[in-house]
């Protein structure tokens, strides 16, 4: 599964700009303390965290997304490969939700 040029720019933007947090525990803070906005999942976790996670989204209102695998994401971010992903920002979360749902262009 690839990500569109448009979403990689997105979360590009999203890293620099400081409103992205990558890794389990991160994500788990953000979910936690009600920062997270959207949660980026990689397709090859396990189904009792993805279960765990999607759960937390759930109760906290927050929308998840599954667009690639581990390596795809590590890639992109030039690191480790990452099975979490956490978008901050309001605005931007909303455009990576609307890019990649049934609602995208």
């Amino acid at each position: 599964m690839s990500i569109d040029p448009k979403t990689k720019a997105l979360l590009g933007f999203a890293r620099k700009s400081r409103r992205l947090a990558l890794g389990e525990l991160s994500v788990e803070q953000c979910i936690k303390n009600g920062q997270a906005k959207l949660v980026i999942l990689a397709e090859d976790l396990t189904e009792k965290k993805k279960t765990i996670i999607e759960r937390w989204c759930h109760d906290k209102g927050i929308n998840f997304l599954v667009l690639s695998d581990k390596a795809t994401y590590g890639q992109l971010f030039n690191t480790q490969p990452q099975g979490f992903i956490s978008v901050t920002d309001t605005q931007m979360a909303k455009a990576i939700w609307n890019r990649n749902t049934a609602g995208g262009d």
